[in-house]
């Protein structure tokens, strides 16, 4: 499969588009928080503005002079970006395959337009990873601050198309005892590949006590990604 090829020892033919750290939701693991010295956890996030359109065009003809095949369109969270679908596109016709990482929140919405995932399908989104971190929705909540449900739709809206996609898992404290659940949760649908990452402790969690009660042990959390 082309889209996971990718020969030990030489240069990955994917890029990564970061559309800015905008994002609404509350993740407690997020690895932006508390960035730059924020006292308010998510406060850089809510401040911070979507990178210009101008500037992810450009980027994405870089990666195509540069004869990648396939990027990322990460963030903060990307769906936000109020020009997305004009991205997606551009790289489409610039040959390249987008992938966009996703809580999955606002995919399903219906606008004046239509729902936003359908928009991006229709501008040749070649793949989505969707961020799952609960298998229920009290607890997707409590991680995220998002709702479960939303997730499961656009889950649901690609899996009514036939249409495959990834799964990623933050392994903290909080969900240590849940990936069992979370494994079943996505072993019913089209989901290709789903990685389990266990939460490091980048930027503002490196060097300060915050990360105690979120860094799951390596010991509590073995067994279960082992079967």
């Amino acid at each position: 499969m082309d889209l996971l090829a990718h020969k030990p020892g030489s240069p990955s033919a994917s890029g990564v588009l970061d559309v800015g750290m905008a994002c609404p939701h509350s993740c407690v693991f997020c690895y932006y928080s508390h960035f730059g010295g924020a006292a308010e956890q998510f406060g850089p996030l809510r401040a911070a503005k979507p990178r210009s359109t101008p500037d992810c065009l450009e980027i994405l003809g870089h990666f195509a002079a540069q004869g990648l095949t396939r990027y990322d369109i990460t963030g903060g969270e990307p769906a936000i970006h109020p020009d997305l679908e004009a991205i997606v596109r551009h790289g489409t016709e610039l040959g390249l395959s987008g992938r966009l990482i996703t809580l999955g929140q606002l995919l399903t919405r219906v606008g004046r337009r239509g729902a936003l995932l359908e928009r991006l399908l229709d501008a040749g989104l070649a793949d989505v990873l969707f961020s799952l971190h609960a298998p229920d929705a009290d607890s997707f909540r409590a991680f995220t601050g998002g709702e479960l449900a939303r997730t499961l739709a656009a889950m649901e809206a690609l899996d009514a198309r036939g249409f495959q996609y990834g799964v990623n898992t933050v392994v903290f404290a909080g969900n240590a005892g849940m990936l069992e659940g979370v494994a079943r949760l996505s072993a019913g649908r089209g989901v290709y590949v789903h990685n389990f990452i266990l939460f490091n402790a980048y930027h503002a969690w490196a060097g300060s006590d915050r990360a105690r009660g979120v860094r799951a042990r390596y010991a509590d959390v073995a067994g279960d990604l082992a079967r």
